[in-house]
């Protein structure tokens, strides 16, 4: 006699912690892969500077923007002044000085400190740098307009502008991966007073490198205790 037995439909089906566990594991593995779009744009006009940031996932289905405007220095006030503290006495108005007394033990615990935090400095910019060649610079583009009011001293002020933009885009093509040709510009204007630079760039990394730089970062920087506050000499 032939027997045939039937099973239900719940033993045939996956047991519902597997299938969270394995719904996890795909959203965790999306989340590694994806890629990270930010442009940045930057404009300053005279007096008037803007900042925008723009961040794309998912060809633009996922979407944040930023815009930051900047503030402008007050007139009364074009620079910023650092006011140094010391010391006077009433008339001949001599420093005050304090000796620093360090024991040979002392000396050798600040040495061992200070090359304990620069090794963890060096560390820390090893993960940055390695992060950053997975970053890709996929466009640069940064018009100029620039003029003093007088010829000579807008030459001048050109050549300076094309060093620091040589400066900047080599110093990125060194630390990012760039798949893009740079779009760089230098309108010198030599009667009239003008100042106005356009920067538009995006870049473009997954979250996964994102996020395997910030754990190694954490990790390292938590393995010492060693601080910069540490190594200060107290006085």
């Amino acid at each position: 006699m032939l027997i045939m037995e039937t099973k239900g439909v719940g033993d045939c089906c996956m047991p519902w912690y597997l299938w969270i566990a394995s719904a996890l594991i795909i959203f965790i593995l999306i989340i590694i892969l994806t890629k990270l779009n930010i442009s940045i744009y930057y404009l300053h006009e005279q007096d008037n500077d803007h900042l925008g940031i723009t961040m794309k996932a998912w060809y633009g289905l996922l979407s944040y923007n930023v815009n930051i405007p900047l503030m402008k220095v007050e007139e009364n006030s074009p620079s910023l002044v650092f006011k140094k503290e010391k010391t006077e006495r009433n008339s001949d108005k001599e420093k005050e000085e304090k000796d620093i007394k360090l024991t040979p033990t002392e000396l050798l615990n600040k040495l061992k400190e200070a090359k304990e935090f620069l090794q963890k400095v060096i560390g820390f910019n090893k993960i940055i740098k390695k992060f950053l060649k997975h970053v890709e610079l996929k466009k640069f583009q940064w018009d100029s307009h620039l003029g003093t009011g007088d010829a000579s001293q807008t030459a001048i002020a050109v050549g300076l502008l094309w060093g620091v933009k040589g400066s900047i885009y080599g110093l990125l093509s060194n630390l990012l991966k760039v798949q893009t040709k740079p779009e760089v510009s230098i309108y010198p204007l030599f009667q009239m007073k003008t100042s106005q630079t356009r920067l538009q760039c995006m870049i473009s990394f997954r979250i996964g490198h994102a996020i395997f730089a910030a754990i190694r970062v954490v990790k390292y920087w938590k393995g010492g205790k060693t601080s910069w506050n540490n190594i200060q000499l107290k006085v």
